[in-house]
């Protein structure tokens, strides 16, 4: 919960000081500047991986630093290593390359390096906050949200830093955004949330931008959209019928058969969808404090897996189903744990006095 007001506050920061309205701009993407991709600090070459890895965020070493470690927390190797903030790890759908988000040149950029850390190099350079970078399925491109013409909007580049496009556009000010957008596992669609309509509501548009369709339609926040896996069905975060509360809804893939799962009192977020498409775990605020549940996917047989009344939050499936990701945040300070998809042997990868967030499963 802190983590997420702390992001939100630093991009409402970055909106009030830039002032800037957006470009109009025509419905067709173009191009922006090539940046000039510039190799930085690397880290020790170590071995190909041979088993599951994850990588996550910490700053142990004072600044948020990029880390890598054995799916059973073993062999935790710091992989980036600068005094400033290198956050947002996502993997190649090949595991050989993390992108992620620095601000080590002033403002926040997009990075590549091996997944061991080496060959770090710069891929943007608009001197403005570029970040949310996604692979796409086959690898390619990368996806990110920029604030570089104004607001916060859509972009899509090759996987060297190669044609940066913008593909969203908005005229309504500098306080719309375009955010939290991810690619349809065929790699074809893209889902996304907008302000561009007064409130936020998800869209879904063309890997290249084009047939931008609004999804969802009410008065309330709709938002956190995760695609299946089989790419039929979108997840979502919706406080439509609760009063204020979020609570977890599943779409079709063209926004249609809108069905609400959870209807509990507390808030819910952070849904994510086990391999085979057949349940989705969840946080849920209960009592003050967050812990998590499992769903069916049709909204069934709702279960309990943590209830310690602390807070759990981010569940995240593994990629064979059999465990469960989550950060453990009882005081202020988060760690990384695993779990079986019951709740049972919940065992702590990472455990120290600061922030381990952000992990990702290695494909």
């Amino acid at each position: 919960m802190r983590l997420i007001k702390t992001f939100l506050l630093l991009i409402l920061g970055t909106l009030l000081v830039s002032g800037i309205a957006c470009s109009s701009g025509t419905s067709q993407p173009t191009p922006t500047s090539m940046p000039t991709p510039t190799k930085t600090t690397t880290a020790t070459p170590t071995s190909i991986p041979s088993e599951s890895k994850i990588s996550f965020a910490s700053n142990r070493d004072e600044d948020y630093e990029i880390y890598a470690m054995d799916a059973n927390g073993e062999n935790q190797v710091q992989l980036t290593s600068n005094h400033a903030e290198d956050k947002n790890p996502a993997w190649s759908p090949d595991g050989t390359k993390i992108v992620f988000v620095s601000d080590r040149d002033s403002d926040e950029e997009i990075y590549i390096m091996d997944w061991d850390g080496i060959n770090q190099i710069r891929l943007t350079n608009s001197h403005e906050w570029d970040r949310d970078p996604a692979f796409s399925p086959d690898g390619s491109r990368i996806l990110f949200c920029s604030f570089r013409d104004g607001c916060g909007e859509i972009y899509v580049m090759d996987d060297d830093g190669r044609n940066q496009t913008r593909l969203t556009y908005n005229t309504g000010g500098g306080l719309d955004l375009d955010t939290e957008p991810a690619w349809s596992p065929d790699g074809s669609k893209i889902v996304f949330t907008s302000t561009r309509d007064g409130d936020r509501e998800i869209y879904i548009m063309n890997a290249d931008g084009s047939n931008q369709t609004r999804l969802t339609f009410t008065p309330g926040i709709d938002e956190s959209p995760v695609w299946s896996h089989d790419g039929s069905k979108i997840a979502f975060i919706s406080e439509r019928d609760s009063g204020g509360n979020n609570n977890i809804y599943v779409m079709n893939a063209d926004g249609t058969n809108q069905t609400q799962l959870t209807q509990t009192s507390g808030a819910d977020k952070n849904p994510s969808w086990s391999y085979d498409g057949s349940k989705i775990a969840f946080a849920s605020l209960v009592e003050d404090s967050y812990d998590i549940y499992v769903i069916d996917a049709n909204g069934e047989n709702m279960r309990w897996i943590i209830n310690s009344h602390d807070i759990e939050i981010s569940p995240l499936w593994s990629p064979d189903g059999t465990k469960i990701l989550y950060l453990f945040d009882p005081e202020g300070v988060s760690d990384i744990y695993t779990m079986n998809p019951d709740g049972s042997n919940q065992i702590p990868l990472t455990y120290n006095p600061y922030v381990d967030t952000e992990p990702m499963w290695w494909p």
